[in-house]
């Protein structure tokens, strides 16, 4: 490229006595400059000393801004939707409102009335509902969810239940604007309320972290205090649990610790490998038993690294709250585990070294749990529960029981890692937790331990075992003959919410509310994974619960969506690349 023939006055340009700056577009980035071929400046000065001072950083500017834009780091106007402009103007000027300077919000204000007025027909409609504020509820979910940086299964659940709030507000004919706590407490009578008390307060801690996100922005009226809206309409809305009628089968239904029988079954029944991989026999074995003699949850016991292995403790430095990190003292049952899993690994490496390649550890290992759990029959579902009220955390309640009876408190177990060990906790006694009083002699799984003493959910037994035996095409006719049901009964606007509830949680919603029973969620959901099965996942030698091993949590809803659809083609890519990492691993 040939030098510019004066380099002491590159970019510069007079202008009746004043320097101006001068510099070419690149094609590409000509949108974010309205088209122009050549950017210019006025350096406001006739003096070129001085011109070339101020030549010389404003080329730097420019040149960064280049760069940010190359990087996709800064968004054109020219290239923005006019409800992305609306948005745009509107957080300018809350930000100005709040420095209390008049003169620029005024100034501000009439800009923004000029683009207004720029604007013709739908586009301007779009500017000025978006500025307004006159948007749909989920309007600013992405940014919501962005801003406060959680897990990738969190985000993915927290998006599922403000996009169901935004749906029920379509419905309803609700924008963002017209959520007070009348309409508010109207969708907590009608959806929240009659949820199972865990779920519903999961979905009210959604609305309210979205709220005191809008409330901030100010995308929403409202007084802050603490990073929290201080008049948000979600605020007071659920009774506390002891105003609430308890009625007949209510207790009991909460989940709950492993029974001896259920956790004798666990550790010493027969693997069963024609339900779950050979390969995953070791990885379940060590992980249930260091959950039992620990109390570590199971995102803390499958991300152990070895330098978290000291001293004869498990040094706990992350988390699920502020007091997760904390020192865990190991039990001499755990010894062998321990010894064989840090062998010749370094400080950086995974105790569960097999798991590192999983986008989702803790997810992965929690899908291959429950299909054990399953196999070896060891479940609790209740009717109106979604969930089991045993899992892999009742390996953790189990072992807080034990240390309970053993006069150690849940306090004590609890120290932050810079503690001392109560010496409680530090001498274990063999005798005070101990699993191998749970094995005894020629152990056999008794066929009475399957009883449910509960009619309906003897039912949903019943009804799981048929739908088992049936081959796909009974099972598609009993799928079928549901859905034509289900379409007579509910209207195309319930149909379409339904639909979409399955697609962003996974879970067809029943119980009154919803006009759907249990037993109708069950046909369809199995007639569901039969289909994918025959369809899809045999030519690749897998079937749907292998392959739920291998799937990002936070895709299932694009292949959910997909497959109401009845198109294949996602799953059929994702199990190409499915079956050669399987091969590679020599699966």
């Amino acid at each position: 490229m040939p030098k510019q023939r004066n380099s002491a006055r590159r970019h510069l340009e007079l202008k009746r006595r004043i320097w101006w700056f001068k510099i070419g577009v690149p094609v590409a980035m000509r949108s974010h400059f309205g088209g122009r071929t050549h950017h210019r400046e006025n350096l406001q000065t006739s003096d070129m000393r001085v011109a070339m001072e101020r030549r010389d950083q404003v080329e730097r500017d420019t040149r960064s801004l280049f760069k940010q834009i190359a990087a996709g780091k800064v968004i054109s106007p020219a290239t923005m939707s006019a409800r992305e402009r609306g948005t745009v103007w509107r957080e300018a000027l809350v930000d100005l409102k709040a420095t209390d300077n008049h003169s620029q919000l005024d100034f501000a204000m009439g800009l923004a009335e000029d683009e207004s007025e720029r604007l013709r027909g739908s586009e301007r409609k779009e500017f000025e509902d978006a500025f307004t504020g006159k948007v749909p509820i989920d309007e600013h979910v992405e940014a919501y969810l962005k801003a406060i940086g959680l897990a990738d299964k969190t985000t993915s659940e927290r998006r599922g239940l403000v996009k169901r709030f935004a749906r029920w507000c379509s419905q309803e004919g609700l924008k963002l604007p017209d959520i007070d706590r009348k309409s508010a407490g109207k969708y907590v009578v009608a959806i929240i309320e009659p949820m199972d008390r865990r779920t519903a307060k999961k979905h009210m801690t959604a609305l309210r972290g979205y709220w005191d996100y809008l409330t901030l922005r100010g995308h929403v009226a409202g007084a802050v205090m603490n990073g929290k809206a201080i008049e948000s309409p979600w605020l007071g809305q659920m009774l506390p649990d002891n105003k609430r009628r308890v009625e007949r089968g209510d207790r009991g239904n909460d989940e709950r610790p492993f029974e001896a029988e259920e956790l004798r079954t666990l550790l010493y029944a027969d693997y069963p490998k024609d339900k779950i991989g050979e390969e995953f026999r070791q990885q379940i074995a060590d992980a249930l038993r260091i959950s039992c003699l620990s109390g570590m949850r199971l995102a803390e016991v499958v991300t152990l690294w070895v330098e978290d292995v000291h001293d004869d403790l498990f040094d706990l430095q992350h988390g699920k709250t502020g007091s997760a990190p904390r020192k865990v003292p190991i039990h001499p049952d755990l010894e062998e585990i321990v010894k064989r899993r840090t062998k010749d690994k370094k400080s950086k490496e995974w105790l569960f070294h097999e798991l590192t390649e999983e986008r989702a550890p803790g997810d992965a290992f929690g899908k291959r749990f429950n299909r054990y759990r399953k196999a070896l029959k060891v479940d609790d579902m209740r009717p109106g529960k979604r969930r089991s009220l045993v899992n892999f955390h009742s390996c953790r309640r189990w072992f807080v029981a034990q240390t309970e009876h053993a006069g150690i408190t849940q306090s004590d177990l609890e120290q932050p890692s810079e503690g001392e060990i109560p010496s409680e906790v530090s001498d274990w006694d063999d005798d005070d937790i101990d699993l191998d009083n749970l094995n005894p002699e020629d152990y056999e799984i008794k066929d009475d331990q399957d009883t449910i003493a509960d009619p309906e959910a003897a039912d949903l037994e019943a009804l799981d075992a048929e739908l088992k035996s049936m081959d796909v095409e009974e099972l598609q006719s009993k799928t079928n003959e549901t859905l034509d049901s289900l379409r007579e009964t509910h209207t195309e606007d319930q149909q379409k919410f339904l639909a979409d509830a399955f697609v962003d949680l996974g879970e067809i919603p029943v119980g009154e509310e919803f006009g759907i029973t249990e037993a109708q969620a069950m046909v369809v959901e199995a007639g569901f994974i039969a289909t994918l099965n025959r369809d899809v996942f045999s030519q690749y030698g897998i079937d749907h619960a292998t392959w739920m091993d291998h799937v990002d949590e936070q895709d299932l809803p694009t292949f959910r969506k997909a497959a109401l659809k009845g198109d294949f083609s996602i799953f059929h890519q994702h199990c190409v690349e499915v079956s050669k990492m399987r091969k590679g691993l020599g699966l």
